[in-house]
Formats: C-alpha cells, structure tokens, sequence
C-alpha cells in the first residue's frame, strides 16, 4: 500500500510538515485500520497525526475507490484536562481552518453540528456523560468515525 505513505507525505507537506519515520509509520499503520501506540517525548508531533486524520482517510478512500463520507471522516480526541482541549483547538484551527472543531462537554446536546463535526474534543467524564454515550450510538456519527485518539494515555486510571 505505497500510496498510503505517499497520500500521507503529499498532505504533510501541504500543512508545512516533514514527517519523522516514526510519524509516517504510525499514519500509514491508521490508514491500513491497525490499532497505533505512540509513546514519544513533548513536542515530538504525536499531535500532528490526529490532525491529519480525518482528511488522510478521506484521501485515502477517494484513491482507494472506498465510499466517500457524506460530511467527511471524523476523529474523537480524548484528553484528561479541559486546557489541552483548548490549547488543542487552536492549533487544529491553525492548521486546517476549514474543519468543523466541537469541544464535547457534559452539558453539549447531540445536534447536527456535533454529529457533522471532523474533530470532538472531549474529557474522558464527558465522553460518559448521556452526550456522549449517545454519540457514541448514534449511527451518523459513527459512520464517520475513524479514529479515535487519546492524549496522555498514561493518565488513565482503572478501577
């Protein structure tokens, strides 16, 4: 699947990105539908792959031939502080203005723009609140779903 890597390269180069090996690798491993752990320092780009992704798996099914996504493929972040959201809203805006960002909170209602969103930036507590669970049922918006990110893993705490 060389196309995968040169699809991922071409649209890098079009955010102003050189990929690192380790970046290019875990996109095309996305792109093929395998499950993807990275575990890098600080300001290494883990970031930039979640930005790409909703529009390297549209370009990836257009090339392919795959059925294209009637608002486009979406991506769920997850982060364990609401100042990463915020932080992180701003730098997706930055790099591609023209995607639809909802930040998912408790209180969010599940209407059109939620559902029709690329990027929904939530906290693990809102990802369970009644919002999200019915997003996460809601057959719209998992249709679009194609991946699913979360930051600061190691923040996880089970019971």
């Amino acid at each position: 699947m060389v196309f995968a890597e040169d699809i991922t390269k071409d649209y890098a180069a079009e955010l102003g990105f050189t990929l690192k090996s380790m970046q290019l690798d875990a996109a095309v491993a996305m792109l093929r539908r395998h499950d993807v752990l990275i575990t890098a320092r600080t300001g290494f780009g883990k970031s930039l792959l979640y930005i790409m992704a909703p529009t390297l798996y549209d370009r990836h099914d257009m090339f392919s031939g795959a059925s294209q996504k009637p608002h486009g493929s979406a991506a769920l972040i997850v982060f364990p502080l609401l100042s990463m959201i915020e932080d992180n809203i701003l730098k997706i805006k930055k790099l591609v203005p023209d995607k639809v960002i909802t930040h998912l909170s408790s209180d969010s209602t599940l209407d059109h723009e939620l559902k029709s969103s690329h990027f929904i930036l939530t906290t693990p507590e809102s990802l369970l609140s009644v919002t999200g669970r019915s997003l996460l049922r809601d057959k719209e918006y998992t249709s679009r779903l194609r991946a699913v990110f979360i930051d600061e893993c190691h923040c996880i705490i089970t019971q």
